[in-house]
Order: C-alpha cells, then structure tokens, then sequence
C-alpha cells in the first residue's frame, strides 16, 4: 500500500466526517441534502484512492478486494455506495423532505403501569389512556435504484441522515487503521517497479531466445551453415542468465527491505 494513497484516503474521510457533523447543524433542506451528498461523494473517493494505492503490492490488492467484497455485503456500506452513484449519475432523489405531525397513540401495557407508578394516588381511570407522538419535519433517506434496477434501501431503523453518517464512519475509519499497516515505503515501490521490469525482459528473452534455437535446428536441418545462429544463441542465452541473476537480485533485494 502507498504511503501516499493512504493520506489521501484519509483526508477525504475527514471530509466526509465534516459533511456529516454539519448535518447537526442544518436546519434547512437544501443545506442538508447538501451535506449527504457531499458525505457521499467522499465516502466513495476514499475507497478509490485507497485502491489506487493497494495495486503497489499484492498483499495490499488483496486486501482492497476483500474490503470491495464486504462493502458489497455490508447493507449499511452498500446503501451509501449505491446512493452516491444514484446522486452523482442518476435523476432519482436519494433523499426526501417528511413533513411533521402529532398524533395520539394508545399506551401500551407498559406506559399505561408507568403512568400509575407516577401518579400512585389517582384511580387508574384518571392516570391517562393515551399517549401524544409528536414526529419533526426532518428529511429522511429514499430507496435507491442502480442502473441494473435493483433496489437497495436504507437499513432498518437508519432513515435518518446523521445517525446513518455517524454510523457509516464508525464502519469506514477502521479500514484506514488497517490500511496504514500496509504502508511500504517508497524505496520498496521502487523494487517493485524495477521486478516487474525484469519479469518482463526475462518473459521476452525466453521467447527470443526459443525462436532462435528454432531458427538453428532448422539450418542444421536443411544442411546449411548453422554457426552464425548458433554463436548469437549462445549469446542470448548468456544474457537470458544475466537477466535471471538480475531478477534474484531484485527478489532478494525486496525480501531484505522488510
């Protein structure tokens, strides 16, 4: 994992945590829808640069696809990616204005015993036979549909924006914890880059170096003067082994810089 990559990843998750605490705040519609999408939009991007940085090694990639996977699987992670790319790319909205209301309720069992308990001295006729649900206006979170038309809701119980935002950060810094112990430095980046160099050039030199064995069995074959294609076999073979001595090397280099 890049050093880099993972800094990156965490500024746009301090983002994401801005637009959410300014969800307390807000009181006006447009500021917070707003806020989620701008949450959203950085919830997203920190998943991105962190599988930027996961291609430097392959321990890293694995990583990075087993995170992909659980975001997948995660209802709560998966809802907040679909809705990202419904808010960015879709016409749909991912959030919607709920007016507020007061209505009464019958108690139940349970408040009606509550009520007696606080007010021992009354009959239980006068002690109340309802309750008053009083619900603000507030904007709640919408089903969301992707562009295969499956549809993925808000988990239960997790409509409303703040509560989701505080909740989808506490699932998401973690990964960022993980993701610093994956951090290789520069000088190991650069073996990398300089191994998969060489596991090319090694790649090529067998194929050359077959099609010139080829190339001198054939005039041997036809009876012709085979020297001249022998002595330049001989000569990329001779490189092929350098090439493979360069490739140990490097290997050993790697595996002595942890």
């Amino acid at each position: 994992m890049e050093r880099q990559a993972v800094e990156a990843a965490r500024i746009e998750f301090n983002r994401a945590s801005d637009s959410v605490q300014a969800l307390s705040d807000a009181t006006d519609v447009e500021q917070i829808q707003t806020h989620w999408a701008s949450f959203l939009s950085h919830a997203d991007r920190m998943y991105n640069k962190l599988g930027a940085g996961a291609k430097a090694s392959p321990k890293s990639k694995v990583w990075f696809d087993t995170k992909m996977k659980e975001r997948g699987d995660d209802p709560l992670l998966c809802y907040i990616w679909k809705a990202r790319n419904v808010d960015e790319h879709g016409l749909e909205f991912v959030t919607q204005q709920q007016p507020g209301f007061i209505r009464e309720v019958t108690p139940t069992p349970e408040e009606r015993e509550a009520f007696q308990r606080a007010r021992p001295n009354l009959p239980p006729p006068m002690t109340g036979h309802a309750v008053i649900e009083i619900t603000r206006p507030h904007v709640r979170l919408m089903d969301v549909k992707d562009r295969q038309g499956n549809t993925y809701s808000p988990p239960l119980d997790y409509v409303r924006l703040y509560n989701t935002g505080m909740l989808a950060l506490s699932r998401l810094e973690p990964m960022l914890f993980e993701a610093e112990q994956l951090i290789i430095s520069s000088q190991r980046v650069d073996i990398l880059k300089r191994i998969a160099e060489a596991d090319r050039m090694v790649m090529d030199a067998v194929v050359t170096v077959d099609r010139q064995r080829g190339v001198a069995a054939r005039l041997e074959h036809d009876g012709q003067d085979a020297s001249d294609a022998k002595r330049l076999l001989i000569r990329l073979e001779q490189a092929h082994a350098m090439q493979l001595a360069d490739r140990h090397r490097l290997q050993t280099e790697w595996d002595n810089s942890e």
